[in-house]
Formats: structure tokens, C-alpha cells, sequence
């Protein structure tokens, strides 16, 4: 059984983090997805934490299947989107599922994928999930974001929680790490634990290449704040793209 580095701290993701953006990003699938869609088509959605998007396409009347390798964010994700159905894997080792109509995978989550073989294997599995013709929307950190948004230090503080977060990224590595440290109340006494996020900068050239060689037609390659005019997301790139 795996452990993702979420499962440590899914609820303050839930209310801090993915709730910040949720709105941003479902006026991007508003613009870039859902018109190509019918009533009846399923969406994958690819690392999908606690359960936002699949909650907002589900109002839409869209059928979702989300898949996430952080069991705890599924559990909330479970409770935030009933109708869903969501599975438990990482996503370079699932097997395809029956070809769906759409996939999104949105938050930078294909940053995650830190080598280029766990990447192809994303793509991999998110391609033979799709009809052909099928569309993919997602978003993707660029280098600007980091230098932006991860040299950072700051605190969270709740009544029983409180959470010190060290950002850094390395331009010689094109590797960013975010590392928490989290200490929860029990009883009269805190208990402190580790955990780190890592993100690989892919340069845009490496993703258009990967998109053609994992059979991907790209259709757009949006800027979110210059394109699609969302403030706060400076160096977050988004794409659109179907399956050949």
C-alpha cells in the first residue's frame, strides 16, 4: 500500500489551498472545455485531490470519474462529489479505463510527475482512457510560477493546527520542493510531522513534444492571467488538447 506526501495534510489542502483556486479554475473548464460538450459525456479527472472539479462538473450534469493516489484527499473528495466515482491509484500505474470523453487535470498536477517516463506514462494512461477526438485541458507550472510563487515561507495557524511551509526551487534542477511542517493539538500536548511536496519545471518545448509523441493534437496554449484573466496565477500555462 502507498502513501502520498497529501495524505498528511488533506483537510488543510481542502481549505486552504484547492478552495483559494477552485473558482479560477472552473472558469477555465467554462471557456476551454465544457462547450465541445454534450449532456451526456463522462470527464476523467487526473489527480483530483478533494474532489472540486468533479464536484463543479457534476452540477454541470456531467458524468466524472476521478483518480488521485492520496487516499485521504479521496476521502473528501468522496463526501464533496457522491455521484462520482474515484479511484485509488497513482496515475502512471493505472490501467486505462473505458475510452471517456474528456479528461482535465488541473493545479499544476502534471508538475508532479517528476521524470519524464512517469510523465509519458501520465500521458500514456490518459490517452488510451479517451475516445478519439477526445479533449484534455490542463494546466501546468512554468518556470515564471516558480521563481513567483516558491520562494516563499509562510504559516497557516487553526485553532489545532498550525503549519510552517519552506518553499525553495533549484534553476539548475528545475526542481521545486515545498516542505511542511505541521504540528496538530492533542489534548494539552502538539504533535509534530515532516512532509514535502516536490514539482519538476518542464520548459514548454519538452510538453509540446511530449504531447505529439503520446498522439496528442494541441489546440490552445493559454496564459491564465493574459489569456484567460486569471489574476494570481502568473507563469500558469494552460492547454487544450485531443486525443489522435
Amino acid at each position: 500500500m502507498f502513501r502520498s506526501p497529501y495524505d498528511d495534510f488533506a483537510s488543510l489542502y481542502d481549505r486552504h489551498w484547492s478552495r483559494r483556486v477552485a473558482k479560477d479554475f472552473n472558469r477555465a473548464l467554462k471557456r476551454l472545455l465544457l462547450p465541445s460538450l454534450t449532456r451526456e459525456s463522462h470527464i476523467l479527472d487526473v489527480c483530483c485531490g478533494t474532489g472540486r472539479t468533479a464536484g463543479y462538473l457534476l452540477k454541470q450534469g456531467f458524468s466524472v470519474t476521478g483518480i488521485d493516489a492520496s487516499n485521504a484527499m479521496l476521502e473528501i473528495a468522496r463526501r464533496r462529489a457522491r455521484a462520482a466515482r474515484f479511484i485509488h491509484s497513482k496515475t502512471e500505474d493505472a490501467a486505462p479505463l473505458p475510452r471517456l470523453d474528456a479528461a482535465v487535470c488541473l493545479f499544476d498536477s502534471l508538475n508532479h510527475f517528476l521524470t519524464l517516463p512517469k510523465l509519458r506514462r501520465a500521458l500514456w494512461f490518459i490517452h488510451h482512457s479517451l475516445i478519439l477526438g477526445g479533449t484534455f485541458v490542463f494546466d501546468l507550472n512554468t518556470e515564471a510560477a516558480f521563481h513567483h510563487r516558491w520562494l516563499e515561507h509562510y504559516t497557516v495557524i487553526e485553532n489545532e493546527t498550525v503549519v510552517a511551509v519552506e518553499g525553495d526551487f533549484d534553476s539548475s534542477t528545475r526542481l521545486a520542493r515545498y516542505d511542511f511542517a505541521a504540528f496538530r493539538r492533542h489534548g494539552d500536548s502538539w504533535q509534530r510531522s515532516d512532509f514535502t511536496i516536490r514539482e519538476r519545471c518542464y520548459p514548454l518545448t519538452t510538453i509540446r513534444r511530449e504531447l505529439a509523441r503520446g498522439n496528442f493534437k494541441l489546440h490552445h496554449e493559454l496564459d491564465a492571467e493574459r489569456d484567460l484573466n486569471l489574476q494570481g496565477h502568473t507563469g500558469r500555462t494552460f492547454f487544450v488538447v485531443s486525443t489522435l
